[in-house]
């Protein structure tokens, strides 16, 4: 699974979390306002991404089937 990611702003960093609190992925980056997000090995269920833009910090639910 592939996911496409757009910000107005400049992203920091983004993360995979399980609900259990593990750090499944973590991608660093400069000065991008788009990321792509491979995600091939994860197993269904659902998930935390932590998105960092800025100072600021975005936190979505995210199902994968």
């Amino acid at each position: 699974n592939n996911y496409n990611l757009e910000s107005k702003e400049l992203f920091q960093s983004l993360r995979i979390i399980n609900l259990q609190g593990k750090e499944i992925i973590n991608k660093s980056y400069s000065n991008k306002n788009n990321a792509v997000l491979l995600v091939p090995n994860l197993a269904k269920g659902v998930y935390i991404l932590e998105i960092q833009i800025g100072q600021k910090r975005v936190f979505e639910k995210v199902l994968i089937e």
